[in-house]
């Protein structure tokens, strides 16, 4: 491990992760897809689930995806920080920011983030708007 950071190379483990995070998120985005087409045009009787377990399903569906996709982008965010950390002299006290920033969003206010490393500032604004895309969109979809 010590060789494939000083060489650059990428460690091969977290690019595994990150292609099965978004492999099983696409995964439950398409059986999402197949199970909204199954219930698409069929009468509340003949449906094999009930009217009231439909929402609570697609929401759970979302739930899964959303943890998924960004359990994916943490890693990334990890690796794009250590990266950055072996590229540019950061003082601790910003670096502590930076390592928060997936846990408190007050640390977006860290100068170092933006300044220094708008990638990370990126992935960390996309960490934190994909939870609100899963709570938003599935309560728009219902209709009464």
């Amino acid at each position: 491990m010590a060789n494939e950071i000083n060489t650059g190379k990428v460690p091969k483990a977290p690019i595994f992760f990150i292609a099965a995070l978004w492999l099983a998120a696409l995964a439950v985005a398409v059986g999402q897809h197949f199970f909204y087409s199954s219930l698409n045009g069929s009468e509340l009787q003949s449906s094999s689930i009930p009217q009231s377990w439909a929402a609570p399903l697609g929401t759970a569906f979302a739930f899964i995806f959303k943890s998924l996709v960004v359990g994916s982008v943490a890693i990334i965010y990890a690796q794009a920080l250590w990266f950055c950390v072996q590229r540019h002299a950061i003082q601790a006290e910003p670096l502590d920011g930076l390592f928060g920033v997936l846990d408190n969003p007050l640390q977006f206010f860290n100068k170092d983030l933006f300044q220094r490393t708008p990638f990370l500032f990126f992935v960390a604004v996309v960490s934190w708007s994909i939870p609100l895309s899963a709570v938003i969109a599935p309560g728009a979809l219902t209709s009464s």
